[in-house]
């Protein structure tokens, strides 16, 4: 009978298979660089959905009151309307930093895992695109309302 692989063996060989160097930190997740960005991975034998995070996406400090105010009402816009999660966390430096989140199936049934590893870390450009240009729209028109 062929030994299955766990879903955080799994994760690891498929990161391999487009280019990445995963690792391991203390912690248990994987990191990876894409594309000049860092990805968090979290993995596990007994789960067949991993969590795929892009930290610090987007930052503002946390005192400019209307930044925060715009990336607050950014990050609840785009999670009543996108597929993955934009959070933000206060951190001990003076930012205000947001994240992008997204839980998925990894099994080896589905095809072309590489490629559907991609599509998803895809979405995630999207997202931080999409999250830039919302807090933009979110500027302008205070500016146009502050006339």
């Amino acid at each position: 009978m062929e030994e299955t692989m766990g879903t955080k063996e799994l994760a690891n060989k498929v990161l391999r298979e487009i280019g990445c160097t995963p690792q391991e930190m203390e912690d248990g997740r994987i990191w990876f660089d894409y594309q000049g960005i860092t990805f968090l991975m979290e993995a596990a034998d007994d789960d067949k959905f991993v969590n795929l995070i892009w930290p610090w996406c987007y930052s503002v400090s946390k005192f400019d009151i209307d930044d925060f105010a715009r990336l607050r009402q950014a990050v609840n816009e785009m999670n009543a309307r996108g597929t993955a999660t934009v959070m933000y966390a206060v951190t001990d430096s003076d930012e205000v930093a947001a994240h992008i989140k997204k839980s998925f199936l990894l099994v080896p049934e589905v095809p072309e895992l590489d490629n559907y590893l991609k599509v998803i870390i895809n979405g995630f450009f999207l997202s931080a695109r999409s999250l830039d240009l919302e807090v933009e729209r979110l500027r302008l028109q205070g500016s146009e309302t502050s006339r």
